[in-house]
């Protein structure tokens, strides 16, 4: 996606409704432009940019859970045959 490409996909938000939004994005070039920048600025009391941190998986919360269940998994260990495997 370049700069381009978002101010249409931005715009096309924009017309789609009459109240302003919050769009959360991540930190890909394209959206810290000086276009982005000062397209958004101008329509300010429209839209609202919302970045991502860049990758901070503390702050994720797929990768907080995905990390718990890997150490309950770790900790329970693998079963080794099927008995085992039923027991839980």
């Amino acid at each position: 996606m370049d700069a381009g490409l978002l101010l249409v996909f931005l715009g096309r938000l924009l017309r789609s409704t009459t109240g302003k939004l919050f769009v959360i994005v991540d930190r890909l070039r394209a959206r810290e432009t000086p276009e982005v920048e000062a397209w958004v600025a101008a329509r300010r009391d429209r839209i609202e940019l919302f970045y991502l941190p860049r990758y901070a998986p503390e702050l994720n919360a797929t990768e907080c859970l995905n990390n718990d269940l890997k150490g309950q998994v770790t900790a329970a260990g693998l079963p080794n045959d099927k008995g085992r495997a039923n027991a839980y």
